[in-house]
This record gives C-alpha cells, sequence and structure tokens, in this order.
C-alpha cells in the first residue's frame, strides 16, 4: 500500500511540475503601436536611416531627395544638412548614418563609396578617415555602406563575398566573415560567419542576366550597443549571439508559418519595387522612376530582366533586423501583401519575447533612446517621420 501510495504522489508531483513548467513558458506579449507622441508635417520622399541626438532632434538620409536632413519633431523644422557634391565633406547619394560616440555621425555617400563625419552643431561634413592604407580604405569602403557601430565607436561590417583569382576571374565564397575595425591597431577581428545573398546582377560581358528573385533570402546580422553582434539564421528561423568575449548563445529554431507568394504578393512587389544599384532586387515600400538623376550624375537604369518569383516568402525580408537602445534584437518578419510592418522582439537568450505589430502604412526607421522612430506613407508615396515611445516589454526594458 505504501508503495502504491508512494508511486501515485510522484506522478502527481510531475504532473505539478510539468503544470507549472507549461504556464511559466509564456507566450510573446503581443504589442500595437498606438498613435504617434509627434509627427513632422513637412513630407519626405525616402527616409533611410535615423539617428536621433541627445537633444531630442534627429538627424536623417533622404536618399531620394539626396540629403541629409536635421529635423526638430517638437518644433516643426526641418534643415539641410551638408550639400551635395564631390568636394570635401560633400556627399553624391547619401544611404547610411553610422553613429560614432558622442554626437558624431559619418554619412556613407554611394555614389563615391566615402564616409563623410558630421560633428554636433555643424553643418558641413568633413572626410572620414579610416587611418588604413589606400588598398585597405578602397577594400573597405564597399562593405561599410552596410557597416554598424556599437557604443563605443567600433566598426562593424561585412566581409567580401568574392575572391579574386590569380587569373583575374572573381570566386564567389561559400561564407562571409563578419569583421570588427580596431583603428588604433589597423586590424580586423572576425567575429561570425554567414552564407552571402545570392543575388545575381547583369553580366559584365553583356550577357543576357539570370532571372531576378524578387524576395532573396539569407542570413543577416546587427550590433548591440554593448557590442554583442547578433545573427539571424533564415534555414531554420533562429538567432545567435555573441558577446565580445565570444561567449555565444545559439537559440532554437523560432515559430515560423511559411507564406504562399501569391498574385497579391507579386503585384505588391511590381508596384513597391524601387530602383537600387542591384537592379531592384531588393523589394521596397517604393515605388518610383526607372534613373535616378542628380548633381552627381545618374546612378544606373533599371534592367528589363525575367523574375524568378519563389513559392514562399522568406521568414523575413532584406535590411530586417536591427537592435533597439535597450538591447533587445527586432527583426522583421515578412507578412501577406496588404498586412502592417510585424516585428519578433528577441532577448539575449534568442528568444522571442513579443511581437509588435505596426500601424498601417507605417514604417520602422530607427530608434532614439527611449523613442522609435516611423514614416507614415500616404496615398502619394509621401513620407512623414513620426516618434513613439519605444514599447515597454515586461521584465526586458
Amino acid at each position: 500500500m505504501n508503495r502504491r501510495l508512494s508511486l501515485c504522489l510522484i506522478c502527481i508531483l510531475i504532473y505539478q511540475i510539468s503544470h507549472v513548467c507549461v504556464i511559466g513558458a509564456q507566450a510573446p506579449a503581443q504589442l500595437r503601436l498606438g498613435a504617434p507622441e509627434a509627427e513632422l508635417a513637412e513630407p519626405l520622399i525616402t527616409v533611410m536611416g535615423v539617428r536621433e541626438l541627445p537633444d531630442g532632434r534627429a538627424l536623417l538620409v533622404d536618399s531620394r531627395r539626396n540629403a541629409v536632413l536635421l529635423a526638430d519633431i517638437k518644433a516643426g523644422s526641418v534643415a539641410p544638412v551638408g550639400t551635395v557634391g564631390e568636394g570635401a565633406g560633400q556627399y553624391c547619394h547619401p544611404t547610411h548614418l553610422i553613429a560614432l560616440t558622442g554626437d558624431t555621425t559619418l554619412v556613407y555617400d554611394a555614389a563615391r563609396m566615402r564616409l563623410v563625419s558630421f560633428a554636433p552643431g555643424s553643418v558641413s561634413g568633413a572626410p572620414f578617415d579610416l587611418a588604413v592604407d589606400s588598398a585597405t580604405r578602397r577594400a573597405f569602403m564597399p562593405r561599410l555602406g552596410a557597416g554598424a557601430t556599437d557604443a563605443s565607436g567600433r566598426l562593424y561590417f561585412a566581409g567580401m563575398a568574392t575572391r579574386r583569382e590569380a587569373s583575374g576571374q572573381s570566386v564567389v565564397l561559400d561564407s562571409v566573415a563578419i569583421e570588427r575595425w580596431n583603428r588604433q591597431l589597423s586590424r580586423a577581428d572576425t567575429l561570425g560567419n554567414l552564407p552571402p545573398i545570392r543575388t545575381p546582377g547583369p553580366d559584365p560581358a553583356f550577357r543576357p542576366a539570370p532571372p531576378l528573385n524578387p524576395f532573396p533570402s539569407g542570413d543577416q546580422w546587427a550590433v548591440s550597443p554593448d557590442g554583442r553582434v547578433a545573427i539571424v539564421r533564415v534555414n531554420p528561423y533562429r538567432v545567435e549571439i555573441a558577446d565580445a568575449s565570444g561567449k555565444r548563445v545559439v537559440g532554437r529554431p523560432l515559430a515560423n508559418t511559411p507564406i504562399p507568394v501569391s498574385d497579391a504578393e507579386r503585384q505588391q512587389w511590381l508596384h513597391e519595387r524601387q530602383f537600387s544599384g542591384d537592379g531592384g532586387v531588393a523589394p521596397s515600400r517604393r515605388a518610383n522612376g526607372k534613373t535616378v538623376q542628380g548633381q552627381c550624375g545618374a546612378l544606373g537604369l533599371m534592367q528589363d530582366r525575367e523574375i524568378a518569383w519563389p513559392r514562399e516568402l522568406p521568414p523575413f525580408p532584406p535590411d530586417a533586423v536591427r537592435f533597439a537602445p535597450d538591447g533587445l534584437l527586432w527583426v522583421e518578419r515578412s507578412v501577406p501583401a496588404g498586412s502592417p510592418e510585424l516585428f519578433d522582439v528577441i532577448d539575449g537568450e534568442a528568444k522571442v519575447v513579443a511581437n509588435v505589430t505596426m500601424p498601417p502604412n507605417t514604417v520602422l526607421v530607427g530608434f532614439g533612446s527611449t523613442s522609435l522612430y516611423a514614416v507614415r506613407i500616404d496615398d502619394s508615396h509621401a513620407e512623414f517621420l513620426q516618434r513613439y515611445p519605444l514599447p515597454k516589454i515586461s521584465g526586458h526594458n
């Protein structure tokens, strides 16, 4: 009898423990952004990046306007920073902001593959010196267009996806290194690897180009303020995080329900695609013309090419990964056509702790110290910069 009683008590205890574990494994919080706390009245064209300054103003890049702007949402004002040109401290086609320590910000000039530095209160830029020889500079500059920094101002970038052989031919590598550049020692440390996203472009010998993939899939990465590097894997969808000491967290596969590519997705991509230097491979929220003209000349021409539609959308679109200032990783998810943006918010253990849904026709463009910046897109495709409070996620910020 005692043995039976003991077995019964053990079974009850196991049930209670498992029940508590199931309850303890909380589902991600479901959050929706409400009304913005402020919106800039002046319409913009194509906001590609925002960096909030300590006084609450925001430096932003409007790449279609070929302009770097200083926006004061509270005062409702916008002022140009720097000028278009090829001289010292000027830019031809700004596409990306890289935050250094203090208020200093680097602007990446995609047309000339160079960096221009803007200091606090300055209206004119200055060339930024990487403190490297000319050959190393030529190798680094194309990669810094997708570079990042941490709170200490260290530069991070992805390595080259190709290697030039002695014969002069280029060979596509199986993996690309994520590197951290040490300016004092003039060397790069490798922090991780990811396979290159293969998006073939026009053949330099003018042979017919391969079909376009409108929804390219590939691993992506981001850098947190404290220098952790997160790699978001596409197959299976999961996150790996490495800190500065080399300690790694490899997360379990995350929930992903494949979204079929229907006629709605195809029509939306055709409507929204924008010209880019790679022939319009990457999907975009914006519709515009075939040629980008500016003071520095045409940047390129959209190619007439066959489109190879995949059966399903990847787990996340291009340029989907970024850290918020609280150290949480935001990953934009692929959604059906016509749906608002949706983000997985992921903690330091590579687990999803929240899902954040943006308002309709609203696109996340950056973070401030306690804010989230987005653009609202109206029916004429004009963009209006908005600021929201950073969503509160219980136990994480």
